[in-house]
C-alpha cells in the first residue's frame, strides 16, 4: 500500500493596507463628494455576535419560529362504534375532519361520517 499523502491548509494572513496621507492641494466637488461617502459608515446589525468561523461571522437568531399547536388527534377507543369502524375501515384518523374538501373527495370518503365525527367531537370538547 502506498502512504498516504498529508494534506494541510494554510490560513492566508490578513494584510491592511497603508495609510497613506494625501496633500490637499485645493477642494473640489469630487473630492467632498468622494469624503462625505467616506463617512457614511453601513448599518451595524442587530444580531449579537457569537463568534467566527474562518471569515463568517456566527450570530444568534433575532426569535424563535413559531409554530401552530400540535395536539394530537382524539383517541380512537373514544368514539362511537359506528364512526370508529368506518374511521379504521377507511385507513382514517380522527383528525380526517381538517383535511380540505378535494382530498376528501379524492379518497372517498363520506361526508356524512365527517360531520357524524365533527358534531360528537363538538359536543365531547
Amino acid at each position: 500500500m502506498p502512504a498516504k499523502k498529508k494534506i494541510s491548509f494554510k490560513k492566508k494572513e490578513k494584510v491592511e493596507a497603508p495609510i497613506m496621507e494625501e496633500e490637499n492641494i485645493g477642494s473640489t466637488v469630487v473630492e467632498e463628494e468622494i469624503k462625505v461617502e467616506e463617512i457614511i459608515e453601513p448599518k451595524k446589525s442587530s444580531e449579537e455576535v457569537i463568534g467566527t468561523i474562518w471569515d463568517a461571522k456566527v450570530s444568534k437568531p433575532k426569535g424563535r419560529i413559531k409554530f401552530e399547536a400540535q395536539v394530537a388527534p382524539y383517541p380512537m377507543f373514544k368514539l362511537p362504534a359506528d364512526i370508529r369502524q368506518y374511521l379504521i375501515n377507511h385507513w382514517l384518523t380522527t383528525d380526517v375532519y381538517k383535511k380540505d374538501k378535494e382530498w376528501l373527495e379524492k379518497h372517498n370518503v363520506d361526508m356524512k361520517m365527517v360531520e357524524k365525527l365533527k358534531q360528537f367531537l363538538t359536543e365531547v370538547l
